[in-house]
């Protein structure tokens, strides 16, 4: 039998597993270099794209993936892959993940896009945009 200290402490211990949330990614928005206000739509001549992504429950060492994709766009098959970016979480203080692509100064193809975040074996979260003529 377990002595009555340990056993009114086992509840305890139990709340504070489940209390433990699972990181996760909220309020993504992509915007223009130097103005931080939420865009869904570029043109094509927009130089790099910008995204800021919210960041919940971070564990220091972790890693966030970010893929960018041409999901259906003029002149290129459908779903190819931009670009990758890889963030290493420092601190799990971290709250804020900034990111951006660009296609080397070539236009952007007239089309839909997404940035998928990929993180431990969580879902993948995802987001879009357009680029309009």
């Amino acid at each position: 039998m377990l002595p009555k200290r340990l056993l009114l402490a086992t509840p305890m211990l139990l709340l504070a597993t489940v209390a433990k949330a699972e990181p996760r990614i909220s309020r993504v928005r992509f915007h223009l270099p130097g103005d931080e206000a939420p865009v869904t739509s570029f043109r094509p001549s927009v130089p790099r794209i910008h995204v800021i992504a919210q960041l919940s429950n971070a564990t220091a060492g972790m890693q966030v993936k970010m893929l960018w994709i041409a999901v259906d766009t003029q002149d290129r098959p459908r779903n190819v892959r931009l670009a990758d970016q890889t963030l290493n979480i420092t601190d799990q203080r971290i709250d804020t993940l900034r990111g951006n692509v660009g296609l080397n100064g070539n236009p952007w193809p007239v089309g839909e896009y997404r940035l998928d975040f990929l993180m431990l074996d969580l879902d993948v979260t995802s987001a879009t945009f357009r680029v309009t003529a």
